[in-house]
């Protein structure tokens, strides 16, 4: 009867250290922001903020801070403009025909 209540004893360490693994790895995806406006139906009528936070429940069962909702999507928006591609403005010059 040890040996049984034992090995029940292991199997549940076992099983509770895997699922914690499994959540741990899962709470690195942050819900990305870009292109979704605020309040609109692609954010169900939210704030971004609001919005991640709900999205990275949904995706992890954990609630993380508004504060640090806010920075991640302030952080989001400066890492969408510095890789923003500066609008050409050659690109709109009508040539004469024959050239």
């Amino acid at each position: 009867m040890k040996t049984l209540t034992m090995l029940l004893v292991l199997f549940t360490m076992a099983l509770t250290a895997n699922t914690q693994g499994a959540l741990f790895q899962t709470q690195t995806q942050i819900p990305n922001m870009q292109g979704i406006k605020e309040y609109s139906v692609a954010s169900n009528f939210m704030s971004l903020p609001c919005f991640l936070r709900w999205q990275y429940f949904t995706e992890n069962v954990i609630w993380i801070g508004l504060d640090e909702a806010q920075q991640l999507v302030n952080a989001q928006a400066r890492i969408a403009d510095e890789h923003a591609v500066p609008p050409s403005h050659h690109s709109h010059r009508k040539h004469p025909a024959g050239h």
